[in-house]
């Protein structure tokens, strides 16, 4: 971390090693905030994903063993498949709701408090993205989101 903090401070001269700590905190704790609630909030939809199509691919395999005559082999296949189906669909649904969960905190919560501190730090947007895209591992929620869709 320190030599992270080393190349931020080279990169950004007119910043004091104060202010690239500050930046740097509200970065990690805004990108900490955004990965708790995507993880439950995908978690969630994964569960409820697998959930759904349950009964429904209970009655497929029912159904293609009754109409195989009892055929075990075919049953297997058949849970085979439905475990797969529902799997991609909850991987699906989870993915969409992370995505969006992600988007809505920080539209109503993440950016406002991030301009908050900014603002009291006397300290301009383009200073903390571009602080964060260095201290922000490239698949951080918050990195994807200031520099991906350019905020």
């Amino acid at each position: 971390m320190g030599t992270r903090i080393g190349k931020v401070i080279m990169d950004n001269p007119h910043l004091s090693t104060e202010k690239i700590a500050t930046l740097t905190t509200l970065a990690e704790a805004s990108n900490g905030k955004l990965e708790a609630a995507a993880a439950i909030s995908s978690s969630q939809a994964f569960n409820s994903g697998c959930s759904v199509g349950l009964i429904p691919g209970i009655i497929i395999i029912l159904l293609v063993f009754f109409l195989s005559k009892g055929s075990i082999a075919a049953a297997a296949i058949a849970f085979l498949l439905v475990a797969m189906f529902l799997i991609l669909f909850a991987n699906g649904v989870a993915y969409i709701s992370r995505t969006n969960a992600i988007g809505r905190l920080y539209h109503e919560q993440v950016k406002i408090e991030i301009d908050q501190v900014l603002q009291g730090e006397i300290l301009s947007r383009q200073d903390f993205n571009q602080v964060a895209s260095q201290v922000l591992p490239q698949d951080a929620a918050l990195y994807k989101y200031i520099v991906e869709k350019e905020l």
